[in-house]
């Protein structure tokens, strides 16, 4: 009887002494997986910038996944993460989870496509990079795909954007 009261004491204080590590463990697993989502942004907007020429209209556009880890046993969990662009730093991400804010600025001729900050919950998401400016100062602009602020859809006026025509009873 003593051996199990003794065995379970112990086993409480060595998950005590441990819970602290595991918790900074989850938050470093966290910002990590954010960091990486982050700069394969700032990467897919250095190439659309390198690789294509801004053109006046529709120019070249990427979507680039972010997922935004909810907690778990092995990530601390995102609030969300929230890109605001400030005229004297350019686009600062910004995540809350357990323990603390981080901030990172994302290198780049980045800007947001609306003025309003994007934030996204955790969960899979997709963004839209468009390329803008001229091709002496390209910018590329940041927009959620299929919002408001999301530059997918093709001008109303762009006779490409006109639906197909299908045969009747054709499933589109």
């Amino acid at each position: 009887m003593y051996r199990a009261v003794l065995a379970v004491v112990l086993a409480a204080a060595l998950l005590a002494a441990a819970a602290p590590a595991i918790d900074h463990a989850r938050r470093t697993a966290t910002d990590a997986t954010l960091a990486d989502q982050l700069a394969a942004l700032e990467s897919a907007a250095d190439r659309l910038a390198a690789t294509d020429d801004p053109v006046a209209g529709v120019g070249a556009r990427r979507v680039v996944p972010i997922t935004v880890p909810a907690e778990g046993w092995g990530d601390a969990g995102v609030r969300r993460l929230t890109l605001r662009w400030r005229p004297d730093r350019g686009v600062i991400a910004t995540w809350g989870r357990p323990g603390g804010t981080q901030r990172r600025t994302l290198a780049g001729p980045l800007r947001l496509a609306r003025d309003a900050p994007l934030t996204f919950g955790p969960g899979r998401h997709e963004v839209v990079l468009r390329l803008d400016g001229t091709p002496a100062d390209p910018v590329v602009t940041l927009g959620r795909v299929g919002g408001a602020d999301g530059p997918v859809r093709e001008p109303a006026g762009d006779r490409r954007s006109a639906p197909a025509r299908s045969r009747p009873g054709f499933y589109q």
